[in-house]
C-alpha cells in the first residue's frame, strides 16, 4: 500500500480446480473458467479495519495469456499485454463487471500449507543442434517447473518450447513416457527489445526442453530452468562414507520435491499427476524425515 490511490491487479488461470482433461479425457468441473475470491483486511494506524473484496463492481478483461493447462502449457502473446492495467488511474471503460460464481460447497478457507513458488534457478549443462532450427537444452537431471526463456526478434514471432525427460542417441527428445499431455510453452514476441517470459499457469516434468522458432541462434543463456514446487522447509539431512547411499538419499529427495504441487502427485510430466493414497503411505515417512510437512 501507499500514499494515494492504490489498485488491485490478479491474473486468473486454470489449475487442479479448472482443467478441461485428465487421462487425456475431457472432464466437468465446478467451473467452466477460473474464478477470484478475494477478501483483504487492512489494519490501519488509528486501529480500524478496512476490508476490501472482490464482488460484481470488479472489472475485468482477457490478458496475454491464450490458453494454460497443467498438462498441455501455456500459450502467452506479448502483444496483447495491456500497459498499465494493474496501476491506479488506468482506464477500465471498455472492460466488463466481473459475474458472480457459483460456490463448490464445503467451507471456503484460505490455504494454510506453503505456496507453490519459484525455488531456485538452473543453469543447462550443455545445448545440442540435432536438426536445423531445433535447439535441445539438457539440465543432467529431472526436476519440476518451467523454462525461463530470453529472446530478441520481430513482433509476431513464436518461439515454441517442448520438454521431455529423455532423449534419442540423436539428440531430439524423447517424449513416449509422457503420453498425451502436450507439454509445451509458447510465446509470441511483442518485438521491443529484449523480452524475458516465463509461464504463471502451468508447470513441466522435465529435463531437456526443446526450443524450436527461435529468431537467429540461442545461446546457453536463452534458457534457464525454474525449480517450483510446494515451498516445504527442509529439516533433516543424511550423508555418509558410502556413496551409493548419499546418490538414494539425494534422488529421493529429488523425487519427492518435484511431485509436491499442493497435492503430492506420483509424476509430474505425464497426461495423469495424482495424489494417490499408496503414493503417500510408502513416502510419508521418508518426507517427514526430510521435510517439514505437517501442514502439508
Amino acid at each position: 500500500l501507499k500514499q494515494g490511490g492504490n489498485a488491485i491487479g490478479v491474473m486468473l488461470g486454470n489449475g487442479w480446480a479448472v482443467m478441461d482433461q485428465r487421462f487425456g479425457e475431457p472432464i466437468i468441473t465446478a467451473f467452466s473458467s477460473p474464478a477470484l475470491f478475494l477478501q483483504i483486511h487492512i489494519d490501519l494506524e488509528d486501529g480500524k479495519r478496512l476490508v476490501v473484496a472482490s464482488d460484481t463492481t470488479w472489472k475485468t478483461a482477457r490478458g496475454p495469456v491464450v490458453s494454460d493447462s497443467i498438462y498441455d502449457g501455456e500459450v502467452y502473446d506479448a502483444r496483447q499485454e495491456i500497459s498499465g492495467w494493474d496501476q491506479p488511474g488506468f482506464v477500465d471503460s471498455v472492460w466488463v463487471s466481473a459475474k458472480p460464481a457459483k460456490p463448490t460447497g464445503g467451507v471456503v478457507s484460505a490455504q494454510m500449507m506453503p505456496p507453490i513458488r519459484v525455488i531456485d534457478t538452473l543453469v543447462p549443462l550443455k545445448m545440442m543442434h540435432p536438426r536445423p532450427g531445433v535447439y535441445v537444452y539438457d539440465f543432467g537431471q529431472n526436476f519440476s517447473g518451467w523454462a525461463r526463456l530470453k529472446v530478441k526478434g520481430p513482433e509476431g514471432a513464436a518461439v515454441r518450447m517442448r520438454f521431455s525427460e529423455l532423449a534419442y542417441e540423436n539428440g531430439m527428445i524423447n517424449r513416449e513416457n509422457i503420453r498425451r499431455a502436450r507439454a509445451e510453452d509458447t510465446y509470441f514476441l511483442k518485438g521491443d527489445g529484449t523480452e524475458v517470459y516465463e509461464p504463471r499457469f502451468t508447470y513441466h516434468g522435465f529435463r531437456y526442453v526443446e526450443v524450436t522458432g527461435f529468431p537467429g541462434t540461442p545461446s546457453l543463456d536463452s534458457i534457464r530452468g525454474r525449480l517450483v514446487h510446494t515451498d516445504v522447509e527442509p529439516t533433516g539431512s543424511f550423508v555418509s562414507s558410502n556413496p551409493m547411499l548419499n546418490a538414494i538419499q539425494k534422488i529421493t529427495r529429488w523425487g519427492l520435491r518435484t511431485n509436491l504441487h499442493s497435492v503430492q502427485t506420483d509424476c509430474d510430466q505425464r497426461d495423469e499427476r495424482m495424489g494417490w493414497m499408496g503414493d503417500l503411505q510408502t513416502t510419508a515417512e521418508m518426507a517427514m524425515m526430510n521435510f517439514d510437512m505437517a501442514a502439508f
